[in-house]
């Protein structure tokens, strides 16, 4: 087993909206493979793999016809090439990984495509 660190942060509690996003860490004991599972004691039962592929294949089936239902009434999946909110998200996330504040992100990315943020316009 590894140990394996995580991050999040949550803007709400129960519900409710934050006034700002709350930061936490976690971490799991995760198996390196099968074998260790099996060794813990911790293999699933037959139903419970049965009813893992089973919503499984329900959840790819749910998103298809999802998918089908919106496109029929003229929605399409916006994709980043077909979407500016997404690309400005897209660039956002470039920049503030890269060390420059949220503000200067925003602006940034903005002006790498030339485009405003939908509450700019």
């Amino acid at each position: 087993m590894k140990t394996v660190k995580f991050e999040g942060t949550t803007e709400s509690a129960w519900g409710k909206p934050l006034a700002q996003a709350v930061p936490f860490k976690y971490e799991i004991q995760a198996y390196e493979n099968t074998e260790e599972i099996r060794a813990a004691n911790d293999w699933p039962s037959n139903d419970e793999i049965l009813k893992f592929v089973n919503n499984k294949r329900k959840l790819v089936a749910l998103g298809k016809a999802r998918d089908n239902a919106l496109e029929a009434i003229g929605e399409k999946k916006p994709t980043l090439e077909t979407s500016d909110l997404m690309q400005l998200q897209t660039l956002y996330k470039v920049f503030v990984a890269s060390g420059l504040s949220e503000d200067e992100a925003r602006a940034k990315a903005s002006q790498s495509i030339n485009k405003p943020w939908p509450d700019e316009d």
